[in-house]
């Protein structure tokens, strides 16, 4: 026990407290103050995630000090094979050479993300995450966001040597195309895959959203914003073959119309989070039909919907009772006196309004 004045704190709480510390380079300036806390830093409990994400408000992130040696003493010193959960966004530090040092070192990885911030993060290509996806089989969760430089080879091996793979996040990666898509959802993972995020991925066509309507009935969360050449029928059928699906980002999908509103509504009672700005082929015969069933609708995103009047404003207003955020910037159509009644019938809800 750690003895503060007349009291006494368990082992146990001393533990839980260093858990909420940055493993770098918080726990090793604990493991300097004496004998004790050392052992205790060395406990594997506290040793099952690695953070070196970019931090924003700190004065010198400690991403900006690392390199592939010091983290390869890291994994052979601290994690050993005990790591879970790799963050590494916006660390522009890290190559294939990391990938590799983590597969080989760590192959009990669950966790990765790789995210990149604008032009700033990891630096990686196929070699790296094709090495990393065939060393570490129990990958669960991968963000992959705007590594812009992989292609069909890295998706295509995640899908083969990945079978647990139950969220994956490719926003940004904009050179691959159907092939990809479709082995993901005829892999082992693909009946498994629960959040799949191909916003920008503007190869795309509605042949791979297709595949995944047949195949990926288990998602909950998809996003396929600004893929302009995905058709709006794939669309319906993705939303109506998957049953448990709550988060559904279309924004920006210029084939989606009234039409495929209509064929997809009934199963949009599930929908929690909805963004479908900018469609610029949606009208008020179809939004109309699609809000008649979104009565588990908490956020919604509608900008640029120029075409949508004060019909369905009142409809969404009427039926989704629920919502906390409701963005209407663009929609030109919309009369001041109509947000007003909106709000009016939403006090819960923050409405945007431009007019």
């Amino acid at each position: 026990d750690v003895y503060l004045g007349r009291f006494a704190l368990p082992e146990a709480c001393v533990l839980h407290v260093l858990s909420f510390l940055p493993r770098l380079p918080g726990l090793l300036r604990v493991a300097g103050v004496s004998p004790y806390f050392r052992r205790l830093t060395q406990e594997n409990v506290l040793w099952e995630q690695l953070d070196l994400s970019w931090d924003t408000l700190a004065r010198d992130p400690i991403c900006l000090r690392m390199t592939d040696e010091i983290l390869v003493d890291l994994m052979q010193r601290m994690y050993r094979k005990l790591l879970h959960k790799v963050e590494l966004s916006g660390c522009a530090f890290v190559s294939d050479w990391t990938l590799l040092a983590i597969s080989r070192y760590c192959f009990l990885v669950t966790e990765v993300s790789l995210r990149r911030h604008a032009d700033i993060g990891p630096e990686v290509t196929d070699a790296g995450v094709v090495e990393l996806a065939r060393r570490v089989p129990k990958l669960e969760k991968l963000d992959l966001t705007c590594c812009s430089s992989l292609t069909n080879t890295s998706i295509s091996t995640i899908a083969e040597h990945c079978p647990r793979l139950v969220d994956l996040d490719l926003s940004g990666c904009d050179r691959i195309t159907d092939l990809a898509v479709m082995s993901l959802a005829n892999s082992e993972c693909g009946a498994r895959l629960e959040r799949l995020l191909l916003q920008s991925c503007q190869l795309l066509t509605g042949e791979a959203v297709q595949e995944l309507a047949n195949r990926c009935t288990s998602l909950t969360e998809v996003s396929l914003a600004a893929c302009e050449r995905v058709r709006g029928d794939a669309v319906a059928n993705l939303v109506n073959s998957c049953t448990r699906l709550s988060i559904l980002n279309i924004t920006q999908c210029h084939q989606v119309a009234d039409l495929n509103l209509r064929n997809m509504a009934t199963s949009c009672t599930r929908l929690r989070r909805l963004r479908m700005g900018y469609c610029r082929n949606v009208t008020d015969e179809g939004f109309k039909d699609l809000a008649r069933f979104v009565t588990a609708l908490e956020f919604a995103d509608l900008r640029g919907l120029r075409k949508i009047s004060d019909a369905s404003l009142h409809k969404v207003a009427s039926v989704a009772r629920l919502l906390t955020h409701l963005d209407i910037r663009g929609c030109q159509s919309l009369s001041l006196t109509a947000v007003q009644t909106a709000k009016r019938a939403l006090p819960e809800c923050h409405v945007i309004f431009s007019s």
